[in-house]
This record gives C-alpha cells, structure tokens and sequence, in this order.
C-alpha cells in the first residue's frame, strides 16, 4: 500500500469514529431528555391531581358547615362550589375508584349530620385517591 492512502484511510476511519460517537452521544442524549420530560410529566399531571382532590376536600367540608345561617344565595354558591370540584377530581383521575368515592363523599357532605370527611366516605375517597398520588410511579 502506497504512503499517500495511510493517512486518507485514517482520516476516513477517524469521520466514520467521529460520526459513529456523535450518534451514539446524541441518541443517548435524546432518550436522557425524554426521561425527564417523562419525569416532569408525571409530577404536573400528581400536582394537578393532588390540588383538584385537596380542593375538593376543601369544599365538601364547607358545604358540610351549610345551616340555616347561610342566606339562599350563599347555599346556592356553595354547593355550585362543591358540584365543580366533583367534576374537576372526577375529570383528572385516571382511576375509575375516584369517582364514585368523591360523589359519595359529596352527597354525605351535603347531608349527613357526622362529618363525612372524617369518617367512613372521607376515608374511602382518601383510599381511591392515594394511588394516584404516591411517587414511586
């Protein structure tokens, strides 16, 4: 083999090792990338969760505190309140337990005499809820 094609074949070697890394470096980059947005998906979609389902909780216990106190208007805005937060925990869960344990929660909200939250229905929708909610996904 002649002197002038030694350093052509190592330059063709060294482009086609430069390019080879450059792949493998950008394909190794891009799934680290996806990884985090993954990651970061997760956690919003569990904020968004976890404020809709402490929002929720939050207007059952006001509508449980609903007397003869409060003008029409008032009980009117409240109970809407609660409807809306039903809707939104019913909206961003993803399990089919969540629902039906926050509209039973709600309806004992709206009637019951022992705070519901606290008790048997609160419980119950805690329990739906809570596998959504724990990070080891």
């Amino acid at each position: 083999m002649s002197e002038r094609w030694v350093p052509l074949l190592a330059a063709a070697v060294g482009l086609l090792g430069g390019m080879g890394g450059a792949y493998v470096g950008g394909t190794l980059a891009n799934e680290g990338q996806q990884d985090r947005f993954e990651a970061e998906r997760k956690a919003e979609t569990r904020n968004i969760r976890l404020d809709a389902y402490v929002d929720f909780l939050k207007a059952c216990e006001t509508a449980f505190y609903i007397d003869e106190t409060f003008s029409r208007a008032e009980k009117t805005r409240l109970t809407g309140e609660l409807s809306a937060a039903l809707a939104r925990a019913a909206l961003v869960t993803s399990s089919a337990d969540v629902p039906p344990a926050a509209g039973t929660l709600a309806e004992a909200c709206r009637e019951d005499d022992d705070d519901p939250v606290a008790r048997g229905p609160g419980i119950r929708f805690l329990e739906a809820a809570h596998p959504e909610l724990d990070t080891d996904d």
